[in-house]
């Protein structure tokens, strides 16, 4: 579960996802004649690199999915796709590269469609270039042509795999700012972006978020459960060596005298802990044959929730055997050893 976490946590979305602020937008009329104001105060502070006003950043779990028509076919598409509405800096605020054709005009009136590769073959074409200059109606309203082809991102968690993915202009769903921030003095720069805020938008509360911070939020869960996890594990550890210590303790004071004739007849401290450890390390064994399958089938399981999932690796199962035999053999040990080192001649006297 750790693995897989990080896993989540490094591999790599498709878009940059470092030093950038979402920040809420109102959608109100007003608050659209004010948009372009906005964005030129905001463009002057230096340490704000890039601006883009959209409906959502890359990924993300309110997405919209939408069938098309593409090509002026004579039906949609059975297959949805996500479907994003940004401006004309969205792939660069978010470094999202193009595979071929262009970004959009900055032109708002205009009707142009950015889709992934993952679109591109869904329609069932090998190559980006072949949809490119492509008439594709979208909601009746928004009739345009594809400009340009995105290379694969993922648009949601990681927890699904790779999904088709549209984007087009529409300014009155902006309800979002993604500020891409240089990533110095980041306190400072936001105390300016909420007082230029605040000033334009005096009535509104301003609410920011990370985008990294939003992304971590997908698999919550996913860390609380590994969180729980590992604090009953550390439970179940600490009382599987109380029994263990418990268990050494009776085997040893029922064996005290055979242990004195043995120390006796020359039997060394290493020897009789030795003995001892063999027959716990039987049970270990027995223990380790029976929990290893369930354990492989249980995770086996859990991973198959995940699109993007880390191998189920044979060197955990060995790491788990070695540190529950390592943990065994300390526990014992130390009981085994007191007794090994008791005076023979008070063993033999021992009723």
């Amino acid at each position: 579960m750790i693995r897989q976490m990080d896993f989540f946590s490094n591999i790599p979305m498709g878009f940059d996802k470092d030093a950038i602020v979402n920040i809420e937008f109102p959608t109100d009329s007003i608050a659209l004649t004010r948009m372009d104001y906005v964005r030129n105060r905001l463009s002057a502070l230096k340490d704000v690199l890039k601006i883009s006003f959209n409906s959502g950043a890359p990924a993300d779990e309110g997405n919209n999915w939408s069938t098309v028509t593409f090509d002026h076919a004579g039906k949609k598409t059975t297959w949805y796709s996500i479907t994003k509405f940004a401006d004309s800096n969205y792939i660069s605020t978010y470094s999202i590269p193009l595979v071929a054709g262009t970004n959009f005009r900055a032109n708002d009136s205009v009707a142009e469609f950015l889709v992934s590769e993952d679109f591109v073959r869904s329609l069932g074409f090998a190559h980006p270039q072949e949809v490119l200059n492509k008439e594709m109606n979208l909601w009746g309203p928004l009739d345009g042509r594809v400009v340009g082809v995105m290379k694969d991102f993922h648009a949601t968690s990681l927890k699904d795999g790779i999904i088709p993915v549209i984007i087009t202009k529409f300014k009155r769903v902006y309800w979002n700012a993604g500020l891409k921030l240089s990533g110095e003095n980041i306190p400072a720069t936001l105390a300016a972006v909420e007082k230029i805020w605040n000033a334009v938008f005096p009535n509104n509360v301003f609410e920011y978020q990370f985008l990294d911070q939003h992304i971590a939020e997908f698999y919550k869960q996913e860390r609380q459960l590994s969180q729980i996890y590992k604090f009953f594990a550390a439970i179940a550890i600490f009382l599987s060596c109380l029994g263990l210590y418990g268990l050494a303790s009776f085997m040893a004071a029922q064996r005290i005298k055979e242990i004195g004739i043995r120390k006796v007849l020359g039997a060394s401290a290493r020897g009789i802990v030795v003995l001892f450890s063999r027959e716990f390390m039987v049970l270990i064994g027995i223990a380790y044959l029976i929990a290893a399958p369930l354990a492989g089938w249980y995770m086996y399981s859990w991973l198959q929730s995940f699109k993007n999932q880390v191998t189920l690796s044979w060197w955990i199962f060995a790491a788990g055997g070695l540190i529950s035999v390592l943990i065994a053999l300390a526990t014992v040990s130390s009981r085994a050893l007191r007794a090994a080192r008791a005076n023979p001649v008070q063993a033999l006297k021992a009723d």
